[in-house]
């Protein structure tokens, strides 16, 4: 009798320990949107931006344009929400020298909690890049430009089982 009740709870101590050894682990809701846009001056591509639990990334892409006889500029991603314009990157360049700078290539990045405020709806139809550009005379231009957002995630996995739908809250 002691033998059997001995292998019983040996048994179980198995079955408690191996239950879990074949289990997938629970996987983060991942998604990620690419973005890109146009107009008659320039171009903005290969913009992509990662939202897990965890943290935001942000990725602006690459401006490609010829805008002359620059000395100073301005580049900021925001979206629109209502009221409200959400900044997601900007950042500013001025030479100081009298010279001209050049605006094509990287926009640069940014990662944190940056989207904390804005909802996937948003995100997706509402999405924008300003220019702001001072020549050497002194005169200011802006140009603003909507970006088309796409959910890669959605478009490689039709059936993504992660815990975030486009209509929800972007995951925290």
């Amino acid at each position: 009798m002691k033998k059997v009740i001995c292998i019983l709870l040996i048994t179980m101590l198995c079955i408690c320990l191996l239950s879990g050894c074949n289990t997938k682990p629970t996987e983060e809701a991942l998604v990620v949107y690419s973005f890109s846009g146009e107009n008659e001056m320039f171009s903005i591509s290969n913009g992509v931006i990662v939202l897990t639990p965890a943290q935001d990334i942000f990725y602006g892409g690459n401006f490609d344009g010829e805008i002359a006889d620059i000395r100073a500029y301005s580049m900021t991603f925001y979206i629109q929400s209502g009221n409200d314009n959400i900044v997601l990157l900007s950042n500013s360049v001025t030479d100081m020298t009298g010279g001209t700078i050049a605006i094509a290539g990287e926009t640069g990045k940014v990662s944190g909690d940056i989207l904390k405020r804005a909802k996937a709806d948003d995100l997706q139809n509402n999405l924008y890049f300003e220019l702001k550009t001072t020549n050497l005379n002194g005169k200011e231009n802006t140009y603003q430009l909507q970006l088309a957002v796409t959910d890669v995630t959605k478009a490689q996995d039709r059936n993504y089982q992660g815990g975030f739908h486009p209509k929800d809250e972007i995951p925290r």
